[in-house]
């Protein structure tokens, strides 16, 4: 499973980068085998139009990826999201008032002893009904806890598929394009952030590379919801 797979997007169409090996003869006829993204919209000729034509390779963008995320966000403490489940006893208390309803006809024209036993029985499930009746219902909900660990130490001690899921459970999407020169692009495809609500924009080593972050976490790590530099925008061609 590759670092970056449903976490890398194509920067122009929005597409999941797909993942290739390419074999290299090296010295002595040995052959190596690379890792490299492409456009997935492009591979999968769902969307042949996108102009990423070229693929980046994994190990440099692995590395321009762990650099740029451990810069924003390494010393902050990850918070994880916590299912609480709801409070309701509407079903039990349906049951009860049956159950009661059922007791008062059965207990009805009793002789005397026969009544003092459906009164017991009937007292109960009142009190019962009572109890239950008095406790608030509460929907579903989730909450964010911390967890003690900080973004740097999790990764520095996880395999890469556990960091494939760090990135993935805390909301991070990255987007990548080959760049051969001229201005940063990025496609007005539909996306969770704004196409400029990058917190980190590079190009480097042949790759434009723009990292996003759910807007909680990027206030967290910027103290405002998007960091890339009024230059940096003036740089990109939507």
């Amino acid at each position: 499973m590759a670092l970056l797979l449903d976490v890398a997007f194509c920067a122009l169409c929005g597409f999941p980068m797909y993942r290739r090996f390419t074999r290299v003869k090296g010295k002595d006829d040995y052959r190596w085998s690379y890792l490299y993204y492409g456009c997935g919209g492009r591979w999968s000729r769902r969307n042949s139009d996108c102009e990423a034509k070229s693929a980046v390779r994994g190990d440099k963008l692995h590395a321009v990826v762990e650099r740029l995320l451990l810069a924003e966000i390494g010393p902050l403490e990850i918070m994880r999201t916590v299912k609480v489940a709801g409070v309701s006893h509407r079903a039990e208390i349906v049951e009860l008032e049956a159950a009661l309803e059922d007791l008062l006809a059965r207990s009805a024209g009793k002789g005397e002893a026969v009544a003092r036993v459906y009164a017991k029985r009937i007292e109960a499930v009142e009190d019962k009904l009572a109890t239950l009746s008095a406790i608030p219902e509460q929907e579903p909900s989730v909450r964010q806890e911390w967890t003690g660990e900080k973004y740097a130490e999790r990764w520095a001690a996880a395999n890469e598929d556990e960091r494939r899921q760090l990135l993935k459970a805390s909301g991070i999407r990255v987007e990548v394009v080959a760049h051969k020169g001229g201005p940063m692009r990025l496609g007005l495809f539909e996306r969770p952030e704004r196409y400029d609500a990058a917190v980190a924009l590079t190009v480097e080593d042949g790759m434009q590379v723009a990292m996003y972050l759910p807007r909680d976490l990027a206030e967290r790590a910027t103290g405002q919801p998007s960091r890339v530099t009024h230059k940096q925008r003036s740089l990109i061609a939507p």
